[in-house]
């Protein structure tokens, strides 16, 4: 009790306390660092060039949301102007998916219809002042330039969609890992989200901090077992680095990033262990002077609470329930109530309900989750290996996808605590 209380009084944890304060209370708001400027007003641009810069995101409509900073705009009179700065647009998702397997279907024969984060994009567009985005109308041209740069964000999106197609031929149980190990929620069903939703565990379909460290373990167990400890810290760090590199950087996968590289430094340098709860301050705090547009997204408010609930509350909750459960259950049920409490009242404000099940769902879930990743993992390399081996895996990835769900249902059957 006595460490939590002087953990809660450092310096950084009050400062970050304070700037959370001031923000949401909304005395002060911070402005992006890439506001749109140019000598065309907004809401009168009909044409925009520019590259896209987040990966492109679908929404409950018929569109994908991405980020695209510009280079140039222009009106309905064809009157041009350079611009900067980052807009969001929609772009129309039989476009988006004309690649996708079992969607569209097309060839990669041209890079002109792969949409992904680095693609030179020019398109007639309208603006909205509703969702504050443009909507395109029709794509004049995608493609990545011949630069160093532009060929290795090429390279990425080719992985992605070819990871997409391999994934595509599992079934539901590929649209899972397809969700996990990339973010892409194109194959997962309205029924699945929906179940893991209602049963609590929403955060395991969000990249975050435990998709990075599941990939910081294996790389350490794998690499550990073949040299030794001493020279784990490349092999993490490259894993890390690589896994941000190709899923991209939502706002908890972006905080889960700084933390991860803060601690896996410090003990590189200092050779001792920071406090988490020090690490997380100080990473809030970078992370609105960084990505500024990320701090009102409710996945970034709800990531941060989380794992302070979880830093806060679940040393104290541990004590009490270890009497009751086994250290490693009573540890984990301490963190799933520390961090139900954090964001129980967000969350209520936001969707207008609360789902008191995720705390026991987490603790039997998550598990399962990290045996079925490590598995998936196991049958995606066979399978480029031994492409004959692809099918089979399919089946027994599938399997472990069924038992997942069943867990997942049984929990969705609790009823949530609503306004």
């Amino acid at each position: 009790m006595k460490n939590v209380a002087k953990q809660l009084f450092h310096p950084l944890v009050i400062a970050s306390f304070v700037m959370a304060l001031l923000l949401y209370s909304g005395i002060i708001n911070i402005q992006s660092r890439f506001p749109y400027k140019a000598l065309i007003a907004q809401e009168a641009v009909c044409t925009l060039t520019g590259t896209i810069s987040s990966n492109p995101v679908k929404t409950k409509g018929s569109y994908y949301r991405c980020n695209i900073k510009l280079s140039s705009v222009a009106e309905e009179s064809q009157i041009q102007s350079q611009a900067s700065g980052t807009v969001s647009i929609y772009l129309p998702s039989q476009t988006v998916e004309s690649l996708y397997p079992q969607k569209l279907h097309a060839h990669l024969t041209t890079e002109s219809q792969l949409f992904e984060t680095g693609a030179h994009i020019c398109a007639k567009v309208r603006w909205s002042e509703n969702t504050q985005a443009f909507y395109a109308e029709d794509i004049q041209s995608v493609y990545f330039e011949k630069t160093l740069k532009g060929q290795l964000s090429y390279l990425r999106g080719k992985l992605r969609l070819t990871f997409k197609r391999l994934m595509s031929a599992w079934g539901s149980a590929g649209a899972l890992i397809l969700s996990l190990l990339s973010g892409a929620r194109e194959y997962t069903d309205e029924k699945t989200s929906q179940a893991f939703r209602s049963a609590g565990l929403s955060h395991i379909l969000a990249l975050s901090g435990m998709h990075l460290s599941f990939f910081s373990s294996l790389a350490g167990t794998s690499i550990g077992k073949v040299f030794g400890k001493r020279h784990l810290f490349i092999p993490r760090l490259l894993a890390i680095l690589l896994f941000v590199l190709f899923a991209g950087l939502s706002p908890s996968l972006f905080r889960a990033l700084l933390c991860s590289l803060i601690m896996m430094i410090s003990s590189r340098i200092f050779c001792s262990r920071m406090s988490f709860l020090h690490v997380l301050s100080a990473v809030f705090l970078i992370h609105i002077v960084v990505r500024p547009q990320d701090c009102y997204e409710i996945a970034f408010i709800l990531s941060y609470l989380s794992l302070a609930g979880i830093l806060i509350f679940s040393d104290i909750l541990s004590v009490v329930l270890i009497n009751a459960f086994p250290e490693k259950i009573a540890t984990s049920l301490a963190a799933s109530v520390g961090a139900q409490t954090a964001t129980a009242p967000v969350s209520m404000s936001v969707f207008g309900c609360i789902t008191p099940i995720g705390i026991f769902s987490t603790v039997i879930v998550s598990p399962l989750i990290s045996i079925f990743l490590t598995a998936a993992i196991i049958a995606i390399v066979l399978s480029l290996c031994i492409p004959l081996c692809a099918q089979v895996m399919g089946s027994i990835l599938n399997v472990g996808f069924c038992c997942i769900m069943f867990f997942v249902k049984l929990f969705a059957a609790f009823p949530a605590i609503t306004l």
